[in-house]
């Protein structure tokens, strides 16, 4: 927790606070997809203030499979990311949950169901728009050979 949200919860906890209207918003309603069995996979959303006030939270996931690396947010806006552990995941498998997302503002629920594959022959073939647009970003030479190899 960095110095301004204790600052925030050291106010609230002198009785410095207002009943405030704000709420949040999120970067998507619901996640689906589909990944590969044995694969770990890393995706993430983003969590706004919608009065531009400051909001701290938790984030919980229902499934094992899921661990939440970013459990804990504080700001205007923060990115929480997630990692799917393909190793707990068998082809057929469903991932399907929601993760809670408990701020001073309220509760939310973001609905998650995830398909899981067989493992392809090609590992590092990105076979969904999210997955190049990763890719991209990280090593766009590598997606533009994987892009142009593939005959997208």
């Amino acid at each position: 927790m960095d110095d301004q949200a204790r600052a925030y919860i050291k106010s609230i906890g002198e009785g410095n606070f207002s009943a405030s209207a704000g709420s949040v918003e999120f970067s998507v309603s619901g996640i689906d997809g589909i990944l590969e069995a044995g694969n770990d996979y890393d995706d993430g959303f983003s969590v706004y203030a919608t009065r531009g006030e400051i909001t701290f939270g938790r984030v919980y996931a229902h499934d094992l499979r899921i661990r939440v690396l970013t459990s804990e947010f504080s700001g205007t806006e923060s990115r929480i990311s997630y990692r799917i552990i393909g190793s707990m995941c068998k082809p057929g498998d469903v991932i399907k949950g929601s993760f809670d997302i408990v701020t001073d503002l309220g509760e939310y629920y973001i609905p998650y169901a995830y398909t899981v594959s067989e493992t392809s022959d090609d590992s590092d073939a990105a076979h969904e728009i999210t997955d190049m647009a990763a890719l991209a970003e990280a090593d766009w030479k590598e997606a533009v050979r994987i892009f142009y190899s593939k005959g997208c």
